[in-house]
């Protein structure tokens, strides 16, 4: 909590909306501990913009890694390397 407080209190916040369930092996899905954690997040972070009157801003995963966020230029031959 006090780590959202700083944040929501001090910065605008940007984040991926990610679905961990597409990103997780089906067996490993099981524990759901991945699923708590990032939704506890996430949770959170907006509980505290929207107590200091912000918005946490939710974007669509594709292509943030590979996006500059100052020009907007994507990418293409960005490797896992």
């Amino acid at each position: 909590m006090r780590l959202g407080k700083h944040f929501a209190s001090n910065y605008a916040l940007v984040m991926e909306d990610i679905q961990v369930k597409e990103l997780v092996d089906k067996s490993l899905r099981r524990t759901r501990l991945h699923d708590v954690a990032f939704h506890e997040l996430k949770n959170t972070l907006k509980y505290q913009m929207e107590k200091h009157g912000k918005a946490l801003l939710l974007v669509d995963p594709p292509y943030t890694s590979k996006t500059c966020a100052k020009c907007g230029y994507v990418r293409e031959d960005l490797t896992l390397r």
